[in-house]
């Protein structure tokens, strides 16, 4: 990587005393070392080393995109240097001031190769920041801050870091990682398009769209999770939301944050991010609380063909779960998926033209005679048809229970012990269940 003459000399301010010629020059053109010789053909972009034995090469102007450094003992400073000339005046060896300088350009060699793959690889912003902190010794810190969340523009990103201290010297330095980033700004700009087709388009070349996700780094290979989030403030207002999604970005490694519905829709790759899904969790959880986020997870899958079956998921897990607790903030997939299954299953047919038409005449009986048929069956198929456990859970006596139990078989005609009849009951019940929570459906039931 080329370096510039003035960053090279300010680089080497910390260990030498150092007398230049004049102003050096700001853009990088050097990138070559070379121990002078009075011999030798001074080169462009090139940085002469000289002991001093050595004049000044006074005879041979320095190209000049070029620069000479020369070690000096004494404390003597020559009354006229040539142009892009410095002394350094230290008592160190000319081999090592060699090292120091050779150390520097492979430094920046490797920040440089650093930085392309990072972009490659599809890596965000943050992880930019991160390679680039230790590098530059810059205060770059503050880029992780909130200031970064709302800097959604490559040209909020340069004209920010510009105004770092000393970043006149490092001013092409700076001007690399924008160009960066500018590359990781596009990346997420592309990556937000795709999700948004995906979720849009049923009629979307999927293909397609699953060669340019691997292109940008999320590899059908990978594990992935979606989180669907709701402003959960009644009077929609809080920090906007186009905000929020850049916040979560700047805040989780390999996340995809959009709005689709009025809601947040956020996928992370879970592979590459290196978090489980309860780290991931757990950075989430703070910031869904302090901005009043109501929160709906899918599981964790791998393949891009499950993106908009994971979004299905998130969803229903935050319409359900903030029915059924909505005290919570969080809502898993996996906490909501039976009754996810049994609101599917009423979507066409009402619960009553599905559930078990004699247990709608149980319950018919005991509405009418105030008996607890429907509590007992219930209790009983929960303690998985065991009669000691079931009488013990009701507080009745064992033959109590018995009777209660052969009214129940003569009503229902069924085999409690058939796998499928339970099953069946079972969802009958849940069907009920729902019915009163949600109120959503009048049982009717006509006793034959």
């Amino acid at each position: 990587m080329k370096l510039s003459p003035a960053f090279i000399v300010q680089r080497l301010s910390d260990t030498y005393e150092i007398v230049c010629s004049g102003p050096l020059s700001q853009e990088p053109c050097v990138e070559k070392l070379y121990f002078y010789t009075e011999e030798a053909h001074l080169m462009e972009n090139a940085l002469y080393l000289l002991d001093e034995a050595h004049l000044p090469p006074r005879k041979k102007a320095l190209p000049a995109n070029s620069l000479a450094l020369q070690i000096q003992d004494s404390p003597e400073t020559p009354q006229a240097l040539p142009a892009n000339y410095c002394l350094l005046k230290n008592n160190s060896s000319i081999l090592s001031l060699f090292n120091q300088i050779q150390e520097l350009f492979l430094t920046f060699d490797q920040w440089q190769e650093d930085l392309m793959c990072a972009c490659l690889n599809g890596e965000p912003i943050q992880k930019l920041l991160e390679i680039s902190q230790p590098v530059l010794n810059m205060p770059l810190d503050f880029l992780e801050s909130d200031w970064l969340a709302n800097a959604s523009t490559p040209d909020a990103f340069r004209e920010k870091i510009h105004t770092l201290p000393n970043s006149s010297c490092y001013s092409f330095l700076l001007e690399y990682l924008s160009e960066m980033a500018q590359y990781a700004f596009r990346h997420n700009a592309v990556l937000h398009s795709l999700f948004h087709t995906i979720l849009a388009d049923p009629s979307a070349d999927f293909d397609a769209i699953s060669r340019q996700l691997n292109g940008l780094g999320w590899s059908p290979a990978n594990d992935h999770l979606c989180v669907v989030l709701e402003n959960g403030r009644a009077d929609s207002q809080g920090s906007p939301l186009p905000s929020l999604c850049s916040h979560i970005e700047s805040a989780l490694p390999y996340a995809c944050s959009f709005i689709e519905k009025n809601n947040i829709v956020l996928y992370i790759n879970q592979t590459k991010s290196r978090l489980s899904v309860p780290a991931i969790a757990k950075k989430l959880a703070y910031f869904i609380r302090d901005q009043l986020l109501k929160a709906g997870y899918s599981r964790c899958m791998s393949g891009h063909m499950n993106f908009h079956e994971q979004y299905v998921q998130a969803s229903a897990a935050l319409e359900i779960g903030k029915r059924k607790h909505p005290s919570l903030w969080i809502h898993h997939f996996d906490e909501i998926a039976l009754d996810y299954i049994l609101e599917e299953a009423t979507k066409k047919l009402p619960a009553c033209m599905i559930s078990h038409e004699k247990l709608l005449k149980l319950k018919n009986i005991d509405d009418l005679h105030h008996t607890e048929y429907v509590k007992t069956l219930r209790c009983y198929l929960n303690n998985h048809c065991n009669a000691v456990q079931t009488a013990k859970a009701l507080y009745i006596h064992r033959s109590t229970f018995l009777y209660r139990l052969d009214k129940i078989k003569t009503i229902l005609h069924v085999d409690l012990n058939n796998p499928d009849e339970a099953l069946y009951l079972m969802l009958s019940l849940r069907f009920i269940e729902m019915n009163e929570e949600n109120a959503s459906y009048a049982f009717t039931s006509t006793p034959s």
